[in-house]
């Protein structure tokens, strides 16, 4: 009777290591499906930053072809501001 516990008892901790060894197969296969999920992710989120930034200096380049003089003057004034910013906190 004592040897017939003991062997069950054997027996359910052998199913429990497999089921263990199941559980932790699954929970890593999981993650990593996870983590290949959030880098796709981050990779489309970047690829549309980088499109939306293409766009922008894009429309910028349309408009300093389309008025050269307007461009160069606005450039010129920022230019100024920054200096006078840059140079007010040396002071």
């Amino acid at each position: 009777m004592a040897t017939d516990t003991a062997n069950d008892l054997q027996a359910e901790l052998r199913q429990l290591r497999a089921d263990i060894a199941k559980i932790s197969e699954t929970v890593g296969g999981l993650a990593r499906q996870g983590a290949s999920d959030a880098a796709g992710k981050a990779k489309a989120s970047l690829d549309a930053a980088v499109d939306h930034a293409r766009s922008h200096v894009n429309d910028i380049a349309e408009t300093i072809q389309e008025k050269p003089l307007s461009s160069a003057v606005t450039a010129f004034g920022i230019g100024v501001i920054f200096g006078m910013l840059f140079a007010a906190r040396r002071g």
